[in-house]
């Protein structure tokens, strides 16, 4: 586990996760991370039922979030944060996605088909740029190095990407656990703290890729956090929110 990275008060800021996930909360409030909980919602199957990349979409100038997190809801309000309540989720795919969108720099990384029209819209209206995949799980499915850098097992995601001028790592899939699933996703595992900071749920040498994933992200420079000693597990990512003067109170 890395050990090394600690934020000061000053440069606290506030990443979302899963409630499912002690062990991750409790590593990143021990490095100076504040964690806001994505509670359970009863509406998606159980192995990502609070997972934050499936009920919360943050902007720079307010959060999109399902209407089923209410405590969420509160304490951004509390934090002088605009949130938008978006449409009810199903178990089902494709309404399980709605809110399943990666941001990279002015992009956005999502299936047109599957993506609100809530979402599209408040993206296109900021001046994102659409990278329309076959992927409704993009989200999950894309670890975000840098304003133009991505990692991802999804071929089709990895081609949309390079044609977007982004680079793309494209990693074997699988190898990253899940209960009931076979296997979790990339961007599941991982999040940013920070612009220099990229930390993952667990080691990054249980995957088979891990010496390339490391290389492409400190080639980047970007520093590599490992939250635990345990092989890389999804819960959601972690979910950094954007409007960084009101992270601090």
């Amino acid at each position: 586990m890395n050990d090394n990275f600690h934020l000061s008060e000053d440069d606290k800021m506030t990443v979302l996760v899963s409630c499912e996930a002690p062990g991750v909360i409790q590593a990143l409030e021990k490095r100076g991370v504040r964690v806001l909980m994505v509670d359970i919602c009863e509406q998606l199957d159980v192995p990502v039922r609070s997972h934050a990349d499936m009920q919360v979409l943050p902007l720079d100038d307010c959060v999109l979030i399902s209407p089923y997190q209410t405590r969420l809801k509160t304490q951004l309000e509390q934090m002088n944060l605009r949130v938008i309540v978006g449409e009810e989720l199903e178990k089902k795919y494709p309404k399980d996605v709605l809110y399943n969108v990666c941001l990279v720099g002015n992009h956005y990384i999502c299936n047109c088909k599957t993506i609100s029209r809530q979402a599209q819209q408040l993206l296109d209206a900021r001046g994102y740029h659409p990278i329309f995949v076959a992927q409704g799980y993009a989200n999950c499915s894309v670890a975000v190095v840098d304003e133009r850098s991505i990692i991802t097992a999804d071929c089709g995601i990895a081609r949309a990407c390079r044609a977007a001028g982004l680079d793309v790592l494209q990693i074997c899939p699988g190898f990253i656990r899940i209960p009931v699933y076979d296997t979790g996703f990339i961007g599941g595992c991982c999040g940013k703290l920070g612009a220099d900071q990229l930390a993952f749920t667990g080691r990054l040498d249980s995957h088979p890729d891990g010496i390339k994933i490391r290389e492409f992200i400190k080639e980047r420079g970007v520093q590599i956090i490992e939250l635990s000693d345990e092989p890389l597990f999804d819960i959601g990512g972690l979910l950094q929110l954007k409007t960084k003067n009101s992270l601090c109170s």
